[in-house]
C-alpha cells in the first residue's frame, strides 16, 4: 500500500514539473501571468513553423520525384536521395507540430547540406560520388529555392526570436 502512495506522490509531482515546464517564463511587470505553450503556438512565430514545413516537404517530393525517375539506380546518390526523402518528410512534421532553436538547427542544417551536396554535383569536376550534375532541371531549381528558402525562413525567426527575448529582457531597448 505504501508503494502504491509513493507512485501517486510521484506522478502527481511529474504532473506539477510538466506543468511548469509547459509555462513560458512571465515578463517582469506583467503581474505573475505567464503564457502556456499553447496560447504560444497561436503566436506570429507559428507561421515560421508551416513555412517551413511546406517547403521541406516540397524538398522531400522534389528528391522523391528525381529518385523515382532514375536516380535510385545510381549507386550512392539514390539511396542519398531517399534518406532526404524521409528526412525532409519527418523534419516537416516535427517544425509543423513545434519550432524551437534544436529543431530549426536541424532543418537549416539538413537543407543546408542538401544545397551544398546539390551545388557540389554541379561544381567538382567528378561531381558528388562520382556522379555530375550537367545542369540545373526545373524539379532541381525549385529544390534550390527551397532550400534557400528554409534557411532564409529559420534565420529570419532566429533572429526575431532573438530580438523578442531581447525586449522582454530590457524593455528600454528599442529596435
Amino acid at each position: 500500500m505504501q508503494l502504491k502512495e509513493h507512485a501517486i506522490s510521484a506522478n502527481r509531482d511529474l504532473l506539477l514539473a510538466a506543468t511548469m515546464f509547459d509555462r513560458e517564463r512571465s515578463p517582469q511587470g506583467s503581474l505573475g501571468v505567464s503564457r502556456s505553450r499553447r496560447e504560444h503556438a497561436t503566436s506570429p512565430h507559428r507561421g515560421f513553423g508551416v513555412g517551413t514545413a511546406a517547403l521541406l516537404l516540397l524538398i522531400g517530393v522534389v528528391h522523391l520525384h528525381l529518385w523515382l525517375d532514375g536516380y535510385r539506380y545510381l549507386p550512392t546518390i539514390g539511396p542519398l536521395f531517399l534518406v532526404a526523402v524521409v528526412s525532409s518528410a519527418l523534419l516537416a512534421v516535427v517544425v509543423s507540430v513545434r519550432i524551437n532553436v534544436v529543431i530549426a538547427g536541424a532543418a537549416a542544417a539538413f537543407a543546408a547540406g542538401i544545397l551544398a551536396a546539390n551545388i557540389l554535383s554541379l561544381l567538382l569536376p567528378d561531381g558528388l560520388f562520382r556522379f555530375k550534375e550537367v545542369g540545373v532541371s526545373y524539379s532541381g531549381g525549385f529544390a534550390i529555392a527551397s532550400e534557400i528558402g528554409v534557411v532564409a525562413i529559420l534565420c529570419i525567426w532566429a533572429y526575431m526570436r532573438f530580438r523578442d527575448a531581447r525586449n522582454r529582457a530590457d524593455p528600454s531597448f528599442e529596435s
